[in-house]
């Protein structure tokens, strides 16, 4: 099963000067596709938030509705133009309603979508798409910059077509797909050796096991008190992956991540014996549990036990209903 988180957060810049966050993001599932879509408004043109909006929304529907057929269609370029009209159509559309030119709704875009064992990405402008394969983080498609470092090509651009990256393969050795715009790979993307931060591990990861709402809180927290600092820019994210591979699910998880994932820090003896104690809760609550039950089979007194499930359930790794407490299945 594919999960998906996406976030986007306004950047110093436009929060000083109370301009909308120019960063718009998507995660949705249609017709049996998992689609994430994320687009960077140009920073020139005031109206770009709404562009931006409309490509994301429009790139998820484009993509569900013809994804057998661009995945079978031998001819990429043919494609690339038939997802281009696509766009600029809705942008027109837009534009018109807006009373303005379909310039000032100028955007990046970057996409990928699933469906069974196969993907299609798609990739116009700056921004970073990446994937962990093989339990390797890889840069699929890096920025696609333009004749200056701080310039870039937009879905409205005259050379879009040109530049439009289109790609499509398997998912067979793929745990997870990454997009970030270029704020947010300020600082989890080192441009100069192509790579990512190893932070970014420990994202995907989370979105793989952790409980949606849960990991929402945790990547808005990240984002709004580390990621903003760094940048000037707008910052945003979505993120695609599964629990495969090195995104385990909590019972494979070695005692570091597990550890890191509780918050306990040292890795001593005392470390392994409270990890011991949130696997046994973890194991008792396959099945429903209440308080009284669980600290029975853990010989401990309620009130301990009463906190490592606070924890748990912090974490999205365990819910109540009632009195009940149970393991989340993703967990």
């Amino acid at each position: 099963m594919w999960k998906s988180i996406n976030y986007e957060v306004c950047g110093r810049s436009h929060s000083q000067s109370s301009t909308p966050c120019q960063d718009k993001t998507k995660a949705c599932t249609i017709n049996a596709v998992k689609i994430i879509a994320l687009a960077d408004g140009a920073g020139s043109q005031p109206l770009s938030h709404f562009g931006a909006a409309v490509v994301t929304d429009s790139i998820c529907q484009y993509l569900a509705q013809h994804f057998d057929r661009l995945l079978g269609d031998p001819d990429g370029k043919q494609a690339k133009k038939d997802i281009l009209a696509h766009l600029l159509g809705r942008l027109r559309v837009k534009s018109e309603k807006l009373s303005c030119n379909i310039r000032e709704l100028a955007s990046t875009l970057l996409a990928v979508a699933v469906k069974g064992n196969m993907f299609l990405m798609l990739h116009i402008g700056d921004g970073v798409i990446g994937c962990l394969k093989n339990k390797e983080l890889k840069v699929v498609s890096d920025p696609e910059n333009g004749e200056f470092a701080n310039t870039t090509s937009f879905v409205t651009s005259r050379e879009a077509i040109y530049v439009m990256k289109l790609f499509k393969g398997s998912t067979t050795d793929i745990a997870g797909f990454v997009l970030m715009s270029d704020g947010t790979a300020e600082s989890l993307y080192h441009k100069k050796h192509n790579k990512f931060a190893h932070v970014l591990f420990k994202l995907m990861h989370r979105t793989a096991i952790l409980d949606s709402d849960k990991m929402y809180e945790f990547i808005k927290e990240s984002f709004d008190r580390v990621l903003v600092l760094n940048t000037q820019d707008d910052c945003s994210i979505a993120l695609l992956c599964r629990q495969k591979g090195p995104l385990c699910k909590y019972a494979d998880m070695t005692l570091g991540q597990k550890c890191d994932l509780l918050n306990i820090t040292a890795y001593d003896r005392a470390a392994k014996r409270r990890v011991k104690r949130f696997d046994d809760i973890m194991y008792y609550l396959e099945e429903g549990k209440t308080l009284k039950q669980l600290s029975k089979l853990l010989y401990l007194k309620e009130k301990y036990t009463r906190r490592h499930l606070k924890r748990l359930e912090g974490l999205g790794l365990v819910s109540r209903k009632g009195k009940t407490y149970s393991k989340i299945v993703t967990a």
